[in-house]
């Protein structure tokens, strides 16, 4: 669906109805979360999450025509975007579920509507708590 470098990603940003992770790289390369609180981001878990998205296919295509509203993409159930360093953007909507577990799809690079596993979609809109820095055990010292 996307075509472009993980390494030239500047800002993820990752909105359902409920609430919005932001997500922006330092000119270190070191990943940090803005939003909904400042934090230190995981940057293994960044990389899994950009590389899924650079990976993204769609599994298939509705049997029927459907429109944006009837697919939930007017009102989607996430947004991800996508902010690249040459200034170029991407959106993935993520719409309504199917009777079939997936969900109704559209890129900003395609004009149709597509279809995605939920276990794609749960890959691609992880909670907070998967992508922050998790605190190192301090050991005793022993003496």
């Amino acid at each position: 669906m996307f075509k472009f470098d993980k390494e030239n990603v500047a800002k993820i940003s990752i909105k359902s109805k409920e609430k919005e992770i932001v997500l922006i790289k330092a000119d270190t390369g070191k990943w940090n979360i803005v939003k909904p609180e400042k934090m230190k981001a995981e940057k293994k878990k960044v990389y899994e999450f950009l590389r899924e998205i650079s990976d993204l296919k769609a599994i298939s295509f509705p049997d029927e025509e459907i429109t944006e509203e009837k697919a939930g993409l007017n009102k989607p159930e996430y947004t991800i975007k996508l902010d690249l360093i040459t200034n170029k953007k991407h959106t993935l909507l993520i719409g309504k579920k199917t009777k079939d577990t997936r969900y109704y799809v559209k890129s900003d690079t395609s004009p149709y509507i597509m279809l995605l596993s939920e276990y794609m979609v749960k890959e691609l809109t992880p909670d907070i708590k998967e992508l922050k820095v998790k605190k190192e055990k301090k050991e005793s010292k022993k003496k």
